[in-house]
Order: structure tokens, then C-alpha cells, then sequence
């Protein structure tokens, strides 16, 4: 490890092999992304889609890197993203709360013992004690530490794994395919809607919940793709089919005509 001693007092490192393979800011913010990453995974939080995660906002970052403006801090940010190093997300629980979350895209190579078993693949995770901004916008005192933390593996067992219902992870990879760039915007709101639409599938439709799937599914497409402007402005989220003011109407296409246009959902079920 090579350290870094910065004006603010504060000691920032990063990893020398990190450095070579990317440049000395990248490896920098790596390392710091490394340590609230393991922290949480250490402690079994902050999990979403297969991932660990970590959290901040962009005046957090920039009292965390006080070397550096927003623009370079967005700059280094955006390259490690096209680099495939980190990934961004949004599970946060006010929808207008645009706080990003990050992870690493191959977990094995950054977290190593603490990646999850399926592979690489999602903010700055804000502890009570991390660095961030408290609600006046005073940044809380911080300090990155030179070297890698002992984890404490006893502090909070890891929770259980979740038990997925097998038509989440199908139905997940069939509205992700209809984004314009294969993802959602936010994750939080999405997966709440599909265990919705599978709760309401299982509980119409015992014996066959993909059905129901997509005779309702194939009715918000066949609705959306008619000349009126309100549904061909709808765009395909689970969200917006499963709220109050799009189901009940859906439901009452299904039931006047039979649906064409539920071959998307209809072949990748079987």
C-alpha cells in the first residue's frame, strides 16, 4: 500500500496494483468503496440484487475528497463505470431522493471472501459513524484509514438467505429487456412491484400465476400500443402496471378482450 497525506489532515491510500492497472484517483476512490463495502457486507447490510452495496451523495463525496471538485470526483466516477470496475443503483425509499449507490461489478476481485457466490454483477454505504452530511449539510468528521480494517465478524450475524419465488428472477430479466438500457432506474420500486404482481398472480390464479401474468401483462401492451396518447405514453415497469390507477383498467381489458401481445412475457415463461 502507498499513502497519500492530503491538506485536510485526513490519511487517504490506495492499492499500488489498483494504481497500476487504472491511474492514482481511480485507485483511491477504489480503496474507499472497498472499505464501506466490506464493512456492510461484513455485517449483512445494504444487500440488493445479489450485491453489496454503499451509498452517498455528491456533496458527501466531495467533503470526503476535499482535494478534488464535484466535476473530477464525477469524472473519476464515470470511469470506473466504463472501466466495468463499479456499478450504480438506486434503492432508496423516497422516490425523489437521487442518492446513487454503488457496487463492484466483479465482487471476487475487490471483496474477495465476502463476494456473493454468484459472480460479479450495484452506493456509499453510510454508517452512523461514516462520512457523510448530516441534514444541516455539515459534513460529519471522517477518516478513510491507511490500510484494509480488521472486520468484525461478531458484531451482527449475517442474515438468512431470502427464499426468491422463481417467477421474480424471470419476470425481473423480461422488463429489464424493455428498458432502453436493459436496466431499471430504480430497483427498490421495481422489485416491490413484481412481488406484487406475483402475490396477486398466485392469489388469482393458484395453479397457473404465469398465466395471469400474461394475460395482464399482454393487456398493458395491447392498451399501450393503441392510438390513445395516455397509455402510449406508459412505459413498461412493473410499477406502473401494478398501480392503482393502470390495474383495475388492465383487468378490465383482460376480461372484454383477449390479449395479442403477451408473446414477450408468454415465451420466456414456458
Amino acid at each position: 500500500m502507498r499513502k497519500a497525506t492530503w491538506p485536510s489532515n485526513e490519511n487517504h491510500s490506495f492499492d499500488v496494483e489498483m494504481e497500476k492497472d487504472y491511474d492514482v484517483p481511480c485507485a483511491i476512490v477504489i480503496q474507499s468503496f472497498r472499505f464501506w463495502i466490506k464493512k456492510n457486507a461484513a455485517n449483512g447490510k445494504n444487500e440488493h440484487d445479489g450485491r453489496w452495496w454503499t451509498y452517498n451523495s455528491k456533496a458527501a463525496l466531495t467533503a470526503l475528497f476535499p482535494y478534488w471538485s464535484e466535476k473530477q470526483i464525477r469524472t473519476i466516477i464515470d470511469k470506473l463505470k466504463d472501466r466495468k470496475v463499479i456499478m450504480t443503483g438506486n434503492f432508496n425509499t423516497v422516490a425523489y431522493d437521487r442518492t446513487l449507490w454503488y457496487a463492484f461489478v466483479d465482487e471476487t476481485r475487490f471483496l474477495g471472501d465476502l463476494a456473493h457466490s454468484t459472480g460479479p454483477n450495484g452506493q456509499i454505504d453510510q454508517t452512523e459513524e461514516a462520512d457523510q452530511l448530516d441534514e444541516k449539510g455539515r459534513p460529519i468528521p471522517s477518516s478513510i484509514p491507511v490500510l484494509e480494517p480488521i472486520l468484525k465478524t461478531s458484531a451482527k450475524p449475517k442474515k438468512a438467505p431470502r427464499v426468491v419465488d422463481p417467477l421474480y428472477n424471470i419476470l425481473k430479466k423480461t422488463f429489464e429487456g424493455k428498458q432502453p438500457d436493459g436496466r431499471f432506474v430504480n430497483y427498490a420500486a421495481e422489485g416491490k412491484a413484481l412481488n406484487k404482481m406475483i402475490s396477486e398472480a398466485r392469489a388469482r390464479c393458484p395453479d397457473e400465476p404465469e398465466k395471469w401474468i400474461e394475460r395482464t401483462v399482454g393487456a398493458f401492451l395491447s392498451l399501450r400500443s393503441s392510438r390513445d396518447s395516455f397509455w402510449s405514453k406508459q412505459p413498461v415497469l412493473p410499477s406502473v402496471i401494478m398501480s392503482q390507477g393502470i390495474l383495475p383498467r388492465v383487468l378490465e381489458h383482460v376480461e372484454s378482450t383477449k390479449p395479442t401481445n403477451s408473446d414477450w412475457v408468454d415465451g420466456v415463461l414456458k
